[in-house]
């Protein structure tokens, strides 16, 4: 009896070791990494009417004056070759961007996949370039004719001549989508035809072949996105998607009209409603779309704002002034309070662990998201 009890307590002991080692083990795998605001050598500015883009050597403050900087959030010289600058004068208005191409106030489009910049398109008629979407090979150009006219043209890598995006009879452009790394893109438009105004999509393939035409008469979409073969509509009161041969898929119910943020990750798409959403036996305020068009409903924390794709999961900014790591299920993972209240945040593809956000006060933060002996040893 006696044996049996000592074994007992030894079980009881060597249990609770293992619980305290996992419980520390995980404890201490979190408090490892920190989150650390970059001391930067002044302050950047960073205005409501600018914006930020990434390339592998730092990152540009866009606007009429464009400023360049390094990770470290100092001033560097501007990545042109010095015939490039000459050819804008010495300055640089930067008026659109796309992941890895920038537009001038004048036109001219550069890409920024190495330095120095290259400039790949002159626009030699003038053209105002209201917008772009960037393909595996190509851009997709949005030229304003006028106020309220868009009309969309593609333009090949290697390419100085704009091609037109035909089959689209008498209808107004609204907003596109393109599939990323692939050739194919939609449009999403409105007939003007017909006595009450219907939506139409229109999908082309090997960039600007038409292969397909959706029609929807009862109600209003206004934006459009692609997965692969498929393709998502939203509308007031509802989302849609369709695959490419025009066969509707599912439809979740958007009943409080809610706003939304949308963001690509490695398992789908991502939007993400301000309110609950409704489908079958399913709810939810966010909708993860696969890559083989389905769906599933998740709840994620409310109250988030400027959501991107991080790791795995996703990041984004809860109450303004707390950055969550959240895993793909919409479970928070963790939570770090940021030194300042932010507007927003968002990320480099050139670093995977350092956030960009404008604060309150119109200043650029720069956050490092890193193990704590790293940042021992940088300070």
């Amino acid at each position: 009896m006696r044996f049996v009890k000592l074994l007992v307590i030894i079980l009881v002991i060597a249990a609770l070791g293992a619980v305290s080692y996992f419980m520390l083990g995980g404890r201490n795998k979190t408090q490892a990494y920190v989150l650390a605001q970059v001391s930067t050598a002044r302050p950047v500015p960073f205005g409501e009417d600018e914006d930020i883009h990434f390339f592998s050597e730092g990152f540009i403050i866009t606007g009429p004056q464009s400023r360049f900087y390094n990770y470290s959030g100092s001033e560097i010289s501007k990545p042109f070759t010095h015939d490039d600058l000459l050819y804008e004068n010495g300055g640089i208005d930067i008026a659109l961007h796309t992941e890895n191409y920038l537009i001038t106030g004048s036109g001219h489009i550069y890409s920024t996949l190495s330095v120095p910049f290259k400039r790949i398109y002159d626009n030699p008629e003038n053209h105002s370039i209201a917008g772009a979407r960037e393909g595996a090979d190509f851009l997709l150009i949005l030229l304003a004719r006028d106020e309220y006219d868009v009309e969309p043209y593609i333009l090949v890598n290697g390419s100085s001549f704009l091609l037109s995006l035909d089959g689209r009879g008498n209808t107004k452009y609204a907003a596109s989508a393109v599939t990323k790394g692939a050739k194919s893109l939609s449009l999403l438009c409105y007939s003007l035809d017909t006595p009450v105004p219907a939506t139409r999509v229109f999908h082309y393939k090997n960039r600007n072949e038409l292969f397909g035409v959706i029609s929807e008469k009862d109600r209003l979409l206004y934006d459009i996105y692609m997965q692969e073969d498929y393709i998502i509509l939203i509308g007031t009161n509802s989302i849609i998607c369709y695959n490419i041969y025009g066969d509707r898929l599912w439809e979740v119910e958007n009943t409080y009209k809610s706003s939304y943020e949308s963001v690509y990750a490695e398992d789908g798409l991502l939007l993400y409603f301000q309110d609950s959403l409704i489908s079958d036996s399913q709810s939810g305020n966010a909708i993860l779309v696969s890559r083989a068009g389905q769906y599933k409903l998740l709840e994620f924390p409310s109250h988030l704002s400027s959501l991107t794709a991080h790791r795995t999961g996703f990041a984004g900014v809860e109450y303004g002034n707390t950055l969550v790591f959240i895993d793909e299920n919409g479970k928070v993972r963790e939570r770090h309070k940021l030194t300042k209240q932010v507007v927003n945040v968002c990320k480099s593809p050139y670093r995977e662990d350092m956030f960009f956000a404008r604060t309150a006060d119109n200043t650029l933060a720069i956050y490092s998201y890193e193990r704590k002996d790293e940042q021992s040893e940088r300070n």
